[in-house]
Formats: C-alpha cells, sequence, structure tokens
C-alpha cells in the first residue's frame, strides 16, 4: 500500500483494503494523520465476507405485501352512518382487522385500503376462519359489487444482503 494509494481513499473519503501485501512506512504514517482506515488480509474469503457485509449495510429494506387470505363479496349492505358494508364469504386463510385490502373486479383493481369495519353476526370479529361469511367495510371504498373478490394482506419489511455476490432478502418483521 503506497501513499498514493492513500491519497485516493483520503479524496474518495473511503477506506484501503490490502490482500497479501505489505504496507509502505510513508503510507502508514499518512493514513494514520488523515485517519483513514487501512484493512490488511491474507484470506480471500475472509475479504470478502467483510466486503459483502459492508454493501449490504448499504442497501436499502425493501417493502413486500404477503397475501393472508381471499374473499368474494355475496351482498352488500348499505348501513346508515356507516355505508356499504361487503357481505362476504371467506375462501382461504384467516382475516384480522389489522390487515389490509385490496378489491378486484375482473381482474383489474378497483381499491386498496385499510378495513374500518369487520364483522360477523353483527359483532366485531378478531378474525375470520376460511368458510366464515362476515361483513366488512375500507376505508375511502363504496362502490362494492357482488362477485368482487377480496385479496387481504399484510406488508413485511425485509433487509437486504449480499452473500455470494447476489441480493438476498431476510425478514425483519
Amino acid at each position: 500500500v503506497s501513499e498514493s494509494d492513500i491519497s485516493l481513499a483520503v479524496a474518495a473519503r473511503g477506506i484501503v483494503i490490502a490482500f497479501s501485501i505489505g504496507i509502505e512506512p510513508g503510507a502508514k504514517k499518512l493514513a494514520e494523520n488523515e485517519g483513514i482506515e487501512i484493512r490488511s488480509y491474507d484470506i480471500i474469503y475472509s475479504l470478502i465476507n467483510e466486503i459483502e457485509a459492508a454493501a449490504s449495510g448499504m442497501l436499502e429494506p425493501i417493502s413486500i405485501d404477503v397475501v393472508d387470505a381471499h374473499a368474494e363479496v355475496l351482498q352488500i349492505f348499505s348501513i346508515q352512518r356507516v355505508g356499504n358494508i361487503a357481505g362476504s364469504r371467506n375462501n382461504d386463510g384467516t382475516i384480522h382487522p389489522e390487515l389490509l385490502v385490496r378489491v378486484y373486479r375482473n381482474g383489474e383493481e378497483m381499491a386498496s385500503g385499510k378495513i374500518t369495519s369487520l364483522r360477523r353476526f353483527q359483532e366485531n370479529a378478531n378474525q375470520i376462519q376460511p368458510g366464515q361469511e362476515f361483513g366488512v367495510s375500507i376505508a375511502g371504498f363504496q362502490d362494492f359489487q357482488s362477485g368482487d373478490l377480496l385479496e387481504f394482506f399484510h406488508t413485511e419489511v425485509q433487509s437486504r444482503i449480499i452473500s455470494g455476490g447476489q441480493i438476498r432478502t431476510s425478514s425483519n418483521e
């Protein structure tokens, strides 16, 4: 590692990574004066692992929608001061009030939003199991039609890491 390597690191505000080479005394002194870190490696796998870890820390996490359940709208109920409620049947999965929901009609997404009411037999419901019928209302959407499909989902934030030269995700829920 030479003084010019350290000068480049100063200009780039970076570090110097050395693999199986020595460090010139002048370069070592310049690095100390400039606050530049020199990392030396003799084993290539140690170098690769550290570079992957450092690069992974620079990747932004991503949000992924995870589908929890599907339902079909069977009938629409109009309730004063509440609006339209979609009387539906759960086809699969478990529905919870904290899930988000998308409304599909003829394969096209009509709306997406939060559940504002989830009821079964006139009572608030904590969960709806497959095969059960229920009523649901969605924030900002009133235009339900029989046959609409409802997709219930939640969003997971996943960090991204670099491993073996590939970008992978890991769940942080």
